[in-house]
C-alpha cells in the first residue's frame, strides 16, 4: 500500500513533465520558419537569388524565409524533402539525377525553370585535347579533379560519367577538392590533370581569369551523347556559346562552345503538408513565385542576367559540326591510348 501510495503521488509528475516536452516539441516544431537553400555562402544563389526571392515574399506576406547555404542541389533535396515548406535551388541535370536515385518520387515540385543556366567548363594544360573526344579518349589516363563531392559541379561529373561510360566513366584517378580554386590550381599544375566545375559563364569572374594566368585552356563539352539525354523524359543539356574573357582594345575576347544546364527553384509537395492551414499557404507561395516576373527575381544589371543575354544557343550546324570533330578526335585518339594502358598494366 505504502509502495502503491507513493507511485500513486509520483505519477501526476511524470506525466506532467511528459506534456510540458510534448508541449515543448510542438511548440519548436511550430516556430521552425522555412528557409531557403542555396549553395556555397560566396555564390550567385546565395548572395544574388535567394535575398530577391525572400525580398518577394515578404512582399508578399510569407515574411518568414531565410537563405540558408549548403554543398549543393544534393543537400537542398533532402533539406526540402524533410521539410516541404522550404524551398531549394539547384541544377537541373543534378536534380533530374538524384530525383531518381535518392527515391524522391513526387516528394518535390519544380516551382521555376527561367532561361538561365550554368555551364560545364573543362580546363587542362594538356596541348593535344581540343575537344570532348580527345578529353574522352584519355580519361582513363588523366587525372580528374573536381569540387567538394557533394558539390553540383561533381553531381554534373557524376552524370557525364553516366552518359560517356566508355570515356570519362573510366576516370579512374578522380579527386575532390576543397574547393574550385582549389581543383583548377592543381589541374593546371600538371600536363595529365583536368579540371571539371559548373558555372555562370561571367567573364569577369576571378575564375576564368585563374585558368588563363595558370596558362590552361578550356575544352567544349559538347557531344551528340550529352546533348541527346534525356533524365525522366527530360532534355538536360543544351549547347551554348559562352564568353570566358571580354575583348580588350585591338584583342577579341575568348568564346568557348559548351554544355548548359538550366536551373530550378523547387519546393515540396503541398500534399506533404500535414496542417490543413500550412497546406493552403503553401500552394498559394508556389502560385505567387510562379508568377514573378523574371526581372523581379534576377534584376536586369545582375552579371548573371548580362552573362546569360550574352550567352546564345549554337545552332543546328554549329552543333553538327562540333558532334562530327568530337567523334573524329576521338577515333583518332583512342588507339594511342588503348596502347598507352596496355603498356601500363601490370605483367605476370
Amino acid at each position: 500500500m505504502t509502495t502503491s501510495g507513493r507511485t500513486g503521488k509520483r505519477l501526476p509528475a511524470v506525466l506532467l513533465l511528459l506534456l510540458l516536452l510534448g508541449l515543448t516539441a510542438a511548440q519548436a516544431s511550430a516556430q521552425r520558419t522555412p528557409n531557403v537553400h542555396t549553395g556555397g555562402e560566396t555564390g550567385a544563389y546565395h548572395k544574388d537569388f535567394c535575398p530577391a526571392l525572400t525580398r518577394e515574399l515578404g512582399n508578399a506576406g510569407a515574411t518568414n524565409f531565410s537563405c540558408m547555404p549548403s554543398s549543393g542541389t544534393r543537400e537542398n533535396m533532402e533539406r526540402v524533402r524533410t521539410n516541404p515548406r522550404d524551398f531549394g535551388y539547384g541544377q537541373l541535370d543534378v536534380f533530374t539525377l538524384e530525383t531518381q536515385s535518392l527515391s524522391m518520387g513526387n516528394t518535390l515540385e519544380v516551382v521555376r525553370q527561367d532561361d538561365l543556366k550554368e555551364c560545364v567548363f573543362a580546363v587542362t594544360k594538356g596541348k593535344d585535347i581540343t575537344s570532348f573526344g580527345e578529353l574522352s579518349a584519355m580519361a582513363p589516363s588523366m587525372r580528374v579533379f573536381l569540387p567538394p563531392q557533394q558539390s553540383g559541379s561533381a553531381g554534373t561529373f557524376k552524370v557525364l560519367q553516366g552518359i560517356d561510360r566508355n570515356g570519362l566513366g573510366r576516370a579512374g584517378r578522380v579527386t575532390n577538392s576543397a574547393s574550385v580554386d582549389e581543383a583548377i590550381r592543381v589541374a593546371l599544375s600538371t600536363d595529365d590533370g583536368v579540371a571539371f566545375f559548373v558555372q555562370f559563364p561571367d567573364p569577369d569572374n576571378e575564375r576564368f581569369k585563374l585558368v588563363r594566368d595558370l596558362g590552361g585552356h578550356f575544352v567544349p563539352i559538347i557531344d551528340r551523347s550529352i546533348l541527346a539525354k534525356t533524365i525522366s523524359g527530360q532534355i538536360v543539356y543544351s549547347a551554348q556559346e559562352t564568353r570566358v574573357q571580354n575583348g580588350r582594345w585591338l584583342e577579341g575576347g575568348i568564346r568557348v562552345n559548351t554544355a548548359c544546364t538550366p536551373v530550378v527553384l523547387f519546393t515540396g509537395n503541398p500534399e506533404r503538408v500535414r496542417d490543413q492551414g500550412e497546406k493552403r499557404q503553401q500552394t498559394d507561395i508556389i502560385r505567387t513565385v510562379r508568377d514573378l516576373p523574371i526581372d523581379s527575381l534576377i534584376p536586369r544589371q545582375s552579371p548573371f542576367r548580362a552573362a546569360t543575354a550574352r550567352a546564345r544557343e549554337l545552332s543546328q550546324e554549329g552543333r553538327e559540326r562540333l558532334f562530327a570533330y568530337s567523334a573524329r578526335t576521338r577515333d583518332r585518339a583512342l588507339p594511342f591510348i588503348e596502347r598507352m594502358i596496355e603498356r601500363a598494366a601490370p605483367r605476370y
